[in-house]
């Protein structure tokens, strides 16, 4: 879970993890369009796979809602609805949350300090632009490294490029000025959260803050 961009997430390990990346990112690209049907014969010849890793690549991106699946009728890429784009901002705000929360508690303090300088990189800077979007990226990232829970940072891939798609359906120059202002407003009250190590404050702000870009929508 800006603009949010996609969080950078863990080095996949698994084949169905690459497998699984490569189709989000055709998917987020465009060279999946909506409702283009997707074969896991032909993907698998493509990528030089087995079939397997491509259903279990399937399954995971059925999830996160990137496609649609009817068995023994279709596989094919999901409409990207508003609907859709508001609540992968939600999830992903439940998730960074957990994380802020989680980060707060643990980090030493110099895992402290460098996050808040990257969130002053983020105060500082346009949240329109693709890079405010990445320094932001890399803020969220460090809370979920920090949060020190393996299995954050497991979900977090999906939550990634779940998101990502979301992130490139959102024209970030025409947010309403008040939206803007409210996104301001809530990365200023997360650094303070951050500072005093108030852990439930942070977990709320982030929150609010990924609602206010779900609410722009």
């Amino acid at each position: 879970m800006s603009g949010f961009a996609p969080l950078n997430a863990p080095t996949p390990t698994r084949l169905s993890d690459v497998v699984f990346e490569k189709i989000a990112a055709s998917i987020i690209s465009g060279e999946f369009a909506p409702g283009t049907q997707l074969k896991d014969d032909e993907l698998a010849t493509s990528l030089g796979v087995s079939r397997m890793p491509v259903r279990e690549a399937f399954l995971r991106l059925e999830r996160t809602g990137m496609i649609e699946m009817v068995a023994s009728r279709y596989t094919r890429v999901a409409d990207l609805t508003p609907e859709l784009v508001r609540d992968a901002f939600e999830f992903a705000g439940n998730q960074a949350g957990w994380a802020a929360l989680l980060a707060v508690q643990r980090m030493a303090d110099d895992e402290l300090d460098a996050a808040l300088g990257l969130l002053d990189g983020v105060i500082a800077g346009d949240s329109s632009t693709a890079e405010q979007r990445l320094r932001a990226d890399a803020f969220y990232m460090h809370l979920v490294a920090h949060s020190r829970s393996p299995h954050l940072v497991l979900v977090t891939r999906d939550i990634t490029l779940a998101l990502a798609r979301a992130v490139h359906s959102v024209d970030f120059d025409v947010i309403p000025e008040d939206l803007r202002a409210r996104m301001d407003d809530g990365y200023r009250r997360l650094r303070t959260a951050l500072e005093a190590r108030d852990a439930a404050a942070a977990e709320r702000t982030v929150r609010e803050i990924h609602a206010v870009y779900a609410s722009a929508v």
